[in-house]
C-alpha cells in the first residue's frame, strides 16, 4: 500500500515558564546581564584546565574534514554566526575566566563545524546549523534525509544550501525519503521545514522505529511543560550567546531558530532488523531501545561502507538521568549496543567509517592498521559501562 507526505503536520507546541525571583540583582531576564568570574572561579578553573588534553586536536581535525562548503553569510549559517564569542586565535590561551574550561574545548570543537561536509561519496551532512546534523545519502534518483534537524526553517534553508553544492541527480535535487532515528525532537524536528522544500517525492518513505509517536507523546507532550521548564535550567535557553551566558549547548553549538515539527511517519521499523529499498538504496535498520532513547533505530547502508549510529555515539558522554527529566537511560543495554555495533561492523571491516546525529565522523586511515574506530567505539562503551549497578556491584562500591 503507498503512503503519501500529503498528511496533517503536528506541531510541538513549547512552552515556555518563567518564576520571578524576589532577591534578583536585575529586574528582569530582558535586562540580566552576567557577572565576572570570582577570584574562585578564575582559580578552580585554571585548576582544570591544567588537566585537559588541549595536545588532542583530534576531534577537531575530523570536524573540519571532508568540507565541501561553509556556510558563510547563508540563512542556515544563523546559529554559528551568532557564536562570535566562540571566534578566538587561541583556544587555550584565550578562553575567558567565567567558562569552565572543559566546556570551553567542547565549545571550541563544536564550533569547528559550520557547513556541507562529505563523509565518504554518496553520504554528505549538515554540520553546525542546529543542535544536531542532517546526514543526506545519495539514491539512484535523489537523496534520503536522516535526522532533518530541530527546527523547520532550519531545517529548510539546510537543504536548499545543500541543493547549492550536491551533484543534482537526473537533473534534479530531490528528496526520496526521510528517517528519524528516534523520539527527541532535534531528530525530526525540521521535518516540516524539508517539506516545504516542494522537493519531496509523492509517496516517500517516512521511516521511525516502532511506537515512535507514543514515545514521542510521552515525553514531548505528556511531559512536555515540565520538561521544558527544567529545560529552561538546563540549557540557558533564555541567555545571550556569549562568555556569561550560553557558551555551548555540548551535543551541538546551539538552538537554530524556529519552529519545532512533526510530519507523522508512514513506515514504521517493528522487527529487531529490517532491511529496506529506498529509491535503490539499502539500508539495514536495528532497533536498540531504552539506551539513548526509548526507542531508537541506528543504521547500516553497504553501498557507503557506512554506519550511522543516530545518537549512541558522539564526542562526549550523555547523561543517564537527564537534568530536563527524560526517561532514565540503560547503560547496560547502551553499552551492550555499542559492543555489539563494534563486533559485527567495525572489527568484522565491513565500514569505512561511522557518523551521527552529532558530532563528526570517525574513519579508519587505510594507510595504516590502526582501528580508530574500533578505538572510538571501545571509549564510548567504556563511556557507559561504568554507570552499570547490579546487585553485586553495589555491594563491591559500598
Amino acid at each position: 500500500m503507498k503512503t503519501s507526505l500529503n498528511r496533517s503536520v503536528l506541531s510541538l507546541a513549547i512552552i515556555v515558564s518563567f518564576g520571578a525571583t524576589a532577591d534578583n540583582e536585575y529586574e528582569s531576564i530582558e535586562t540580566y546581564v552576567g557577572k565576572p568570574a570570582t577570584e574562585h572561579t578564575i582559580a578552580a578553573n585554571n585548576a582544570l584546565a591544567e588537566t585537559l588534553p588541549w595536545h588532542d586536536t583530534s576531534a577537531f581535525e575530523r570536524s573540519e574534514r571532508g568540507l565541501i562548503a561553509a556556510f558563510g553569510d547563508h540563512r542556515v549559517g544563523e546559529l554559528r554566526n551568532r557564536m562570535a564569542h566562540m571566534d578566538v586565535e587561541n583556544i587555550r590561551d584565550d578562553r575567558p575566566d567565567t567558562v569552565n574550561p572543559s566546556i570551553w574545548r567542547q565549545g571550541q570543537m563544536n564550533y569547528a563545524s559550520g557547513g556541507l561536509y562529505q563523509v565518504t561519496d554518496g553520504v554528505y551532512q549538515i554540520r553546525g546549523a542546529d543542535l544536531s546534523n542532517m546526514t543526506i545519502y545519495r539514491t539512484d534518483n535523489g537523496y534520503l534525509i536522516h535526522d532533518p534537524l530541530l527546527h523547520d526553517e532550519v531545517a529548510e534553508a539546510a537543504w536548499n544550501f545543500a541543493k547549492e553544492h550536491l551533484p543534482a541527480v537526473n537533473g534534479e535535487h530531490k528528496i526520496t525519503g526521510m528517517i528519524y532515528s528516534h523520539t527527541h525532537a532535534d531528530h525530526f524536528g525540521g521535518s516540516r521545514g524539508i517539506l516545504n522544500t516542494g522537493d519531496v517525492v509523492e509517496d516517500a518513505p517516512i521511516i521511525a522505529p516502532g511506537d515512535f509517536i507514543k514515545e514521542m507523546a510521552d515525553e514531548n507532550i505528556m511531559l512536555g511543560n515540565a520538561m521544558s521548564r527544567r529545560g529552561q535550567y538546563q540549557y540557558g535557553q533564555s541567555l545571550e550567546n556569549d562568555p556569561t551566558g550560553i557558551v555551548d549547548n555540548a551535543l551541538g553549538m546551539g538552538f537554530g531558530k524556529g519552529a519545532v515539527t512533526l510530519v507523522t511517519p508512514t513506515t514504521k521499523i517493528v522487527e529487531r532488523e529490517e532491511t529496506r529499498v529506498i529509491d535503490g538504496l539499502e539500508v539495514l535498520f536495528i532497533n536498540m531501545p531504552g539506551a539513548e532513547a526509548p526507542v531508537e533505530i541506528v543504521n547500516y547502508v553497504p553501498a557507503y561502507r557506512s554506519l550511522n549510529t543516530a545518537e549512541l555515539t558522539y564526542d562526549g558522554q550523555h547523561n543517564i538521568y537527564t537534568f530536563r527529566g527524560a526517561k532514565v537511560r540503560d547503560s547496560l543495554a547502551w553499552s551492550k549496543y555499542l559492543t555489539e555495533l563494534k563486533m559485527r561492523f567495525v572489527d568484522s571491516g565491513l565500514v569505512d567509517n561511522i557518523h551521527s546525529a552529532h558530532s563528526a565522523p570517525v574513519w579508519n586511515n587505510p594507510e595504516t592498521e590502526i582501528n580508530e574506530i574500533g578505538h572510538y567505539m571501545e571509549m564510548q562503551r567504556d563511556n557507559y559501562s561504568c554507570y552499570i549497578t547490579t546487585p553485586y556491584a553495589l555491594l563491591t562500591m559500598a
